[in-house]
C-alpha cells in the first residue's frame, strides 16, 4: 500500500508532508493567524480601520453591523438594502436632523452595499439583540426574488460578511442550504492588509453617495438596461416561491418590536415601463404583487415606494439616482411612514 501511494505521489507530482514539515506549515499558520487577530484587536474595524477606502461598501456595512449587534435603549431606524436604496436617500446627517425636526427620537442604521441579497440581510438581522424597537425598511424587489438555490449556496460560502451566528445557522439550514461553520473573518481581513501595516489609519467617512451624473446613460441604452429587469422578472417566476419562503424565514428572526415595512429599490420609469412590455414582464409583475399581497395579509408588512415622484432624467440607469433635489424627496416620503410608525 505504501509503495502504491508512492507511485501515486510521484505520478501526481504531489511530495507528501513528513510529521516536520507539517508541525512548521501549521505552526507558521497559526503564528500568523495570532498576529493577525491580536492586530484586528488593536485596530478595531467599528474605529475605522481595514476600509480599504471610503466606498469600501461591506467594510463599511461590517463597521456598522458591530455598533448593530450592541443592545440600546432607544428606538431604531434601520434601513437594509441595496445600492439603489442608498442612492436614493440623502447623507445620514441630513436624515437624522430631519428625524429632530419631526421629533422621531431614534438611532439611524442605514445599512446599504452594492447588489445585498437575501443571504447577508439574513446575516444583519439575525444580529440584532432582541430588545431592538423602532422600525424597520427591507428591501424586496424581483431581483431578490429571482435568486436561485444554487447561486444562494454560492453566496453563503462566499459570504462578503464576515461573521455569522447560530440563528443564521439554523436559518440556512431550515431553507435547505449548508450553513457556513467557520466565517471568513481571516479573508476578510487578509484581503484588506496593506503591505505595511505601520500605514494603517482610520477611515472617518464614508463615501456615501457614489453615482454622478457623469455615468448617466443615454436613451439609446434603455432597451439593454430594460434587459436586465426583464431578466430578473423570468428569474422571480422560476424561483419565487423558494424565496419568498426565504424571506419568510428572515421575518420570523426580527424583532417583534420592530415596525416592518418592504421597500421597493428605486426604478427609472421609463427603463421599468419597458421591461413590463413583455407577456413575461407583465405575468411577473402581477405575481411579485400577489406575493407582496401575501406578506400584508399574513405578516401585516405593507410595501412603499419612496420614487413614485420621480422621473427618468434623475436617473443614471435603471435605479441609481443622482439628482439631490430627488433624494431629498425620496427621504421626506420614508421619513413620512417613519413618522407614522413611531407615532405613540
Amino acid at each position: 500500500m505504501y509503495s502504491l501511494f508512492q507511485k501515486i505521489a510521484r505520478k501526481s507530482l504531489f511530495v507528501p508532508f513528513n510529521t516536520l514539515q507539517l508541525k512548521f506549515v501549521l505552526g507558521t499558520f497559526c503564528t500568523l493567524w495570532v498576529l493577525l487577530i491580536g492586530r484586528i484587536q488593536q485596530f478595531p474595524i467599528k474605529d475605522g480601520f481595514w476600509i480599504a477606502s471610503p466606498s469600501d461598501d461591506f467594510a463599511n456595512l461590517y463597521r456598522n453591523s458591530q455598533i448593530l449587534s450592541q443592545p440600546n435603549s432607544e428606538k431604531q431606524v434601520i434601513v437594509i438594502g441595496s445600492s439603489a436604496l442608498r442612492e436614493s436617500l440623502q447623507y445620514p446627517k441630513i436624515i437624522v436632523q430631519k428625524l429632530k425636526r419631526i421629533q422621531a427620537k431614534s438611532k439611524l442604521q442605514i445599512l446599504t452595499a452594492g447588489d445585498l441579497n437575501q443571504v447577508e440581510m439574513s446575516q444583519l438581522i439575525t444580529l440584532l439583540p432582541e430588545e431592538t424597537e423602532g422600525v424597520l425598511f427591507l428591501e424586496i424587489s424581483e431581483r431578490l426574488l429571482g435568486l436561485s438555490p444554487h447561486q444562494a449556496q454560492i453566496l453563503v460560502s462566499k459570504s462578503r460578511l464576515p461573521f455569522i451566528s447560530a440563528s443564521y445557522q439554523k436559518l440556512l439550514i431550515a431553507q435547505g442550504l449548508r450553513p457556513p461553520f467557520i466565517s471568513n473573518l481571516g479573508g476578510f481581513y487578509a484581503s484588506r492588509a496593506q503591505a505595511s501595516w505601520t500605514k494603517l489609519a482610520p477611515k472617518e467617512e464614508w463615501r456615501f453617495h457614489q453615482v454622478g451624473l457623469e455615468g448617466q446613460h443615454p436613451k439609446s441604452e434603455y432597451p439593454k438596461l430594460a434587459k436586465k429587469l426583464e431578466n430578473w422578472s423570468n428569474l422571480s417566476l422560476q424561483h419565487g416561491d423558494w424565496n419568498q419562503a426565504f424571506f419568510e424565514r428572515i421575518i420570523l428572526e426580527i424583532p417583534k418590536d420592530l415596525k416592518v415595512f418592504f421597500i421597493l429599490p428605486p426604478r427609472n420609469p421609463e427603463i421599468e415601463l419597458l421591461a413590463l412590455e413583455t407577456p413575461d414582464g407583465i405575468i411577473s409583475h402581477k405575481t411579485f404583487q400577489e406575493r407582496l399581497q401575501y406578506f400584508a395579509e399574513n405578516y401585516q408588512i405593507a410595501t412603499i415606494t419612496i420614487d413614485d415622484r420621480i422621473t427618468a432624467q434623475n436617473y443614471i440607469d435603471h435605479g441609481h439616482i443622482w439628482n439631490e433635489k430627488a433624494r431629498a424627496i425620496c427621504t421626506n416620503r420614508l421619513l413620512e411612514k417613519v413618522s407614522e410608525a413611531l407615532e405613540p
